[in-house]
């Protein structure tokens, strides 16, 4: 991980605990919910989402890593759902059966798709990571309504 600096803070404890004591207006939160007992119960919860749509920016994103059976975070997906009015978008994750949910606080959010496909090439050659690749899933993903079907699934 890069050090801290005015653009960047990680913060390593937890994720409930720090939404209700950091001030609004976070750009991305990222969250690993899971330790080796599962998901961690302050998070597990409508309250937890709706504290970080709070926290967000006006277009914040929320990003959490989901892992284990999809039947132990289903719902989780729903409130996710529910919270940030269905912009949701759920990828898997190869090979190790892991789930990563991104929320977006924008109300009518809409990926302009050309853009990121052209823009994760110029990442790739940057940098070498297959990001054309992760485009390609997220949007896959976002038209086939991976988080709403999920999401329903568990109603």
């Amino acid at each position: 991980m890069p050090p801290d600096n005015e653009r960047l803070r990680i913060i390593h404890g937890d994720g409930a605990e720090f939404l209700e004591t950091t001030d609004k207006g976070l750009d991305v939160l990222l969250v690993d919910a899971f330790d080796k007992t599962g998901f961690a119960p302050s998070l597990a919860n409508r309250e937890f989402f709706e504290n970080a749509h709070a926290k967000l920016a006006g277009n914040g994103i929320l990003v959490i890593n989901l892992a284990g059976e999809k039947d132990s975070y289903a719902g989780l997906i729903g409130e996710a759902m529910h919270v940030f009015d269905d912009q949701v978008i759920v990828i898997s994750v190869p090979d190790d059966g892991n789930h990563v949910l991104y929320a977006f606080k924008e109300t009518y959010f809409e990926p302009r798709w050309r853009w990121l496909h052209n823009y994760a090439k110029e990442l790739r050659a940057k940098f070498g990571l297959d990001f054309p690749a992760f485009v390609q899933k997220m949007e896959r993903s976002s038209k086939l309504g991976l988080a709403r079907r999920e999401a329903i699934r568990r109603r």
